[in-house]
């Protein structure tokens, strides 16, 4: 089921299709699309889109090279982000985060570019955040993790941040300025 709140506030408006299994996740384009994927009751995964204004998803047809589509989507300010993880065949199994950038028309998706981030160990699916022309992912190595920023759409790492013992899966970056307090004494 999905649930959309119009205008962030009230009951929401349920959505529901018995062909899937599960959604993993939703991203909004700049028009107010909204795409969703998942698995469907046969094990297949799936993109579908639900056009601004709509009641009904649409199926957006995968490309056969997108392994797993998607762990996470996010609009990049002109493509649908499709992150996947790309799993490595050998004795430590590392795991890299590819970024799909899709181009959507119709009910057509097509890769027009692909950023391949760090390799990781011991990571599930982490989730990434597109701000500007960097991407932030957190990054779960065997002994400590890590958030990492790389350029995007390059995916050459800039920064790269340690944080002890702790098991990070997600990221999100604010826009908002800090708040200022102010005392009265």
């Amino acid at each position: 089921m999905l649930y959309i709140f119009p205008d962030a506030e009230g009951k929401p408006v349920e959505y529901t299709n018995s062909n899937i299994y599960f959604i993993t996740d939703v991203a909004y384009d700049g028009s107010g699309n909204l795409f969703l994927d998942g698995a469907l009751t046969n094990g297949y995964p799936f993109l579908q889109e639900l056009p601004n204004g709509s009641s009904s998803f649409e199926t957006i047809n995968i490309p056969a090279s997108i392994d797993d589509c998607c762990l996470q989507l996010q609009w990049d300010g002109s493509y649908l982000a499709a992150g996947s993880i790309y799993r490595q065949r050998g004795r430590h199994n590392p795991r890299q985060t590819i970024l799909n950038r899709l181009k959507i028309t119709g009910s057509k998706a097509t890769v027009i570019g692909t950023v391949k981030l760090a390799f990781q160990q011991h990571a599930s699916a982490p989730q990434f955040w597109i701000q500007g022309g960097t991407v932030v992912e957190p990054s779960n190595q065997k002994y400590s993790s890590h958030v990492e920023y790389f350029k995007y759409p390059e995916g050459k790492m800039t920064k790269r941040f340690k944080v002890d013992k702790s098991t990070l899966w997600g990221a999100t970056v604010s826009l908002a300025q800090p708040r200022t307090h102010s005392h009265k004494y």
